[in-house]
């Protein structure tokens, strides 16, 4: 998987590297694409 996903995994997600580490590329991208597209506190509005 590309590192800025792998990155961000981490730091915007929050999940552990060793769990981003056993993603496959397709599981890291459905994951990311959750966390992008669920509401969050803090947001504007």
């Amino acid at each position: 998987m590309p590192d800025w996903l792998a990155t961000r995994l981490m730091h915007n997600v929050g999940m552990p590297a060793e769990q981003v580490a056993a993603l496959e590329l397709g599981q890291a991208i459905a994951v990311w694409e959750a966390f992008m597209t669920t509401p969050r506190a803090g947001g504007s509005g």
